[in-house]
């Protein structure tokens, strides 16, 4: 027997182990058949889950993005081992980018993207999903939507993973875009030892790029004597080690992300200081893990709302109308507690009460009210009044024209 020999009696061995196991598999998997439409046009679709799913079961959830040819059924079959032995779902769809893509051609990712979270919310219906445990998986042609998609929505993913990249510096989020990502997003890239030199090449370019764009938890691997393939082993090693350290934050985010929905429907009904109490600690709480649960948009929401109001008063003070503006000041502060911009309201409304030109400008206004009820006289002294004590407000001004 040649040395070589045992090497290759070796491999065939497991080539045949691993082939009964995803057998073995497929006889404990089902795969969901089902259809998605956009643009106008339907795309296949598959979600695999177990046969045995036990009541009150709720799964993670892996977006298989498929490869090269971009048919979702043939990207389904390599991961049931996988998600029978590890408890989660897989779900796949037709795209058009992964077969060749240029970083110009928007609306076919866009379209792609669609495709993929239309996907995600068909297969929320079929089965039980961890919506704190999605990540998007791509190889090769794959890695376009998934790199293109995952780090634009932090709000969907928990991850991102890519191995055999093909990429683009363009592909990277600009600066108007950062500011609302989640530059703490978990971030796998992976090529094999033995990949074709672009494959290397685009892998180690989308790892500079994102690193560069502030991403700060990007793990980065060359899989020992592998090549052009998905690398699913060191993903799962990967992702069940995500579950696990996230286990605690993603409950807290779930129970985020119930709240959320009671304290949309309470703001619906009117503003409260519990409510936005409650909001703002949620808001905090989202900045300070990463795990997005929509509160920090729903705050920016919020106190856009109570800005247009601040911005109102604001006006009204340069236009000299001092009253008009301690009003709406006041309807800012009472309103929008124990939010930050109640309490600038209340601090500038405090500033115009002490000012002389609010002081005049509301005696103004009740010599003014006097004068059209017919009560000459007490208007008169009132506007004397303002003259004598506060000559040099714009009040004085007018009152002067009304005396004389």
């Amino acid at each position: 027997m040649g040395a070589e020999e045992p090497a290759m009696i070796a491999r065939i061995a497991l080539a045949l182990a691993l082939a009964t196991a995803a057998a073995a598999a497929q006889n404990d998997a089902e795969t969901v058949r089902f259809k998605v439409t956009v643009g106008g046009e339907p795309r296949k679709a598959g979600l695999l889950l177990p046969k045995d799913v036990k009541k009150n079961e709720i799964f993670p959830l892996v977006v298989a993005v498929p490869d090269t040819e971009g048919a979702a059924f043939k990207e389904l079959d390599p991961w049931a081992v996988y998600a029978i032995k590890h408890r989660f779902v897989v779900v796949s769809v037709d795209s058009e980018t992964p077969k060749g893509w240029a970083y110009n051609e928007l609306l076919a990712m866009q379209r792609d993207t669609e495709a993929i979270e239309a996907a995600i919310e068909v297969a929320k219906t079929k089965v039980a999903v961890d919506d704190s445990a999605i990540v998007i998986h791509g190889h090769l042609g794959g890695t376009y939507p998934t790199l293109w998609m995952g780090v634009r929505r932090p709000d969907l993913f928990l991850g991102v993973a890519a191995n055999s990249c093909v990429y683009y510096a363009q592909m990277g989020p600009t600066e108007k875009e950062l500011p609302n990502l989640n530059l703490h997003l978990p971030i796998l890239l992976s090529h094999g030892e033995l990949d074709t030199p672009r494959m290397a090449k685009e892998t180690q370019l989308a790892h500079t790029t994102l690193k560069e764009a502030g991403f700060d938890r990007i793990v980065f691997r060359i899989v020992p004597k592998a090549i052009n393939v998905p690398n699913l082993d060191s993903f799962v090693e990967w992702y069940l080690k995500l579950l696990k350290e996230t286990e605690k934050p993603r409950k807290a985010q779930r129970k985020a992300r119930e709240a959320m929905a009671r304290l949309r429907a309470e703001l619906a009904a009117g503003l409260k200081p519990a409510t936005l109490k409650e909001l703002d600690a949620l808001a905090e709480q989202e900045l300070a893990s990463g795990f997005k649960s929509g509160a920090v948009d729903l705050r920016k929401e919020v106190v856009g709302k109570a800005q247009e109001t601040l911005n109102r008063a604001k006006t009204a003070e340069e236009n000299r109308a001092y009253v008009d503006a301690v009003a709406l000041y006041k309807e800012v502060a009472d309103a929008y507690l124990p939010l930050g911009i109640a309490k600038e309201a209340a601090k500038e409304r405090q500033r115009l009460l002490k000012s002389d030109d609010y002081k005049a400008d509301e005696i103004l206004r009740e010599a003014l009210r006097l004068k059209e009820s017919g009560h000459e006289e007490k208007a008169v002294s009132l506007l004397e009044k303002i003259l004598e004590q506060f000559p040099h407000t714009p009040a004085a001004e007018q009152a002067k024209r009304l005396v004389g």
